[in-house]
C-alpha cells in the first residue's frame, strides 16, 4: 500500500531551495559589516591611559629622600599633620 501526498515537491528540490535561501541570507549578512567609531572623548581617554601606563607607580626619588631621612634620624612628622590628613580624608 502506498500513500500519495499532493502538493509536496521533490525532497531534493526543497533542500536546494532552502540551501539557496541560506546562502543568500549569509551573503546579505556578510555585506553588513560592524563599524566601530570612537568619539573624541574616548580617543582622549586612550591617550591618557597610555600616558598613565608609562608613569611609574612609585616615585623612587621621594622614597629615597624619606628613607635617607629615616636612616639618619631626621624624619619627623608632627601629630598635627597626621590629624589634619586623617580628618581631611573623612
Amino acid at each position: 500500500m502506498s500513500m500519495r501526498i499532493d502538493g509536496v515537491r521533490n525532497p531534493y528540490e526543497v533542500y536546494q531551495t532552502q540551501r539557496t535561501n541560506n546562502v543568500a541570507r549569509l551573503s546579505r549578512a556578510e555585506e553588513k559589516k560592524d563599524i566601530v567609531a570612537l568619539s573624541e572623548q574616548a580617543k582622549d581617554y586612550q591617550v591618557a591611559a597610555r600616558a598613565l601606563k608609562e608613569v611609574p607607580d612609585v616615585r623612587q626619588d621621594k622614597v629615597n629622600e624619606i628613607q635617607s631621612k629615616i636612616e639618619s634620624g631626621n624624619y619627623n612628622v608632627s601629630s598635627k599633620d597626621i590629624a589634619a590628613k586623617l580628618l581631611g580624608n573623612l
